[in-house]
């Protein structure tokens, strides 16, 4: 007898054959994200995440609603496929860095998520795999304190957690200060988030492209995050309070 479906895999199911939009997605190298139209160009965006950084990549189905669910995993292909893949020569530079943020998306940083180089013939692109960061012991007889930690954001772990909770509860959170001339680049991308913070439109938010490699695009991450946990509690609220 055929095991009956767990309504979690009934749920996602809905949402893939549903889908409006598809996103590839990969955690290599920093978060990178891309949005596509169709399944079949994110499964190929995800095959060159997972060729590159040599581990495997995501694709998501996203509906209307911007619910989204796995719909597939793509493995690394062959050593072979690989090299043929990430050794096109470019007869300039800028050529191969637009390649490579073609493949990898368009906010890549050359440096952080990829480098190019000069070889014979032109240049080439390969992608920058990351290792984790290692966590080093406290000196004998000494132990962390977690009570007052500060983030490197400049907000302590108490005031971080006070804060996810009360976007659970349907909160949204405040847009991030961006006043310091240190962020004044990214002013105009923050404003277009708020906008759509304050339209709760989340399909709009799941797909607002952000690449979290410095202080200021950390902190719009951070802030779309919460925005759309607080926007989809208060959605479920409302919707038990019509039931």
């Amino acid at each position: 007898m055929a095991r009956k479906p767990h309504p979690a895999d009934d749920f996602n199911a809905s949402i893939v054959a549903n889908a409006t939009a598809w996103s590839a997605f990969t955690q290599a190298g920093g978060r990178i994200t891309r949005h596509f139209q169709s399944r079949e160009d994110a499964r190929q965006a995800a095959q060159v995440m997972a060729d590159g950084f040599r581990r495997p990549a995501l694709v998501y189905a996203i509906d209307a609603q911007g619910r989204s669910a796995v719909a597939d995993t793509i493995q690394p292909s062959s050593k072979h496929e690989k090299e043929r893949t990430m050794t096109q020569t470019f007869a300039k530079r800028f050529n191969a860095q637009r390649a490579a943020r073609k493949a990898l998306g368009a906010e890549a940083q050359e440096g952080t998520h990829f480098r190019t180089s000069k070889v014979e013939g032109g240049f080439i692109w390969e992608p920058i795999v990351s290792e984790p960061a290692k966590i080093k012991a406290p000196p004998r007889g000494k132990t962390r304190k977690s009570e007052g930690k500060v983030s490197a954001g400049g907000t302590s772990t108490g005031k971080r957690a006070a804060i996810e909770e009360a976007a659970r509860k349907g909160q949204l959170p405040t847009p991030p200060d961006f006043s310091a001339a240190t962020h004044a680049r990214f002013r105009a991308k923050l404003a277009k988030l708020i906008a759509l913070v304050g339209a709760g439109d989340l399909v709009g938010l799941k797909a607002f492209a952000i690449n979290p490699v410095s202080t200021s695009p950390r902190a719009m991450a951070r802030y779309r995050d919460l925005a759309v946990i607080a926007i989809e509690a208060h959605k479920a609220a409302s919707a038990g309070r019509h039931r």
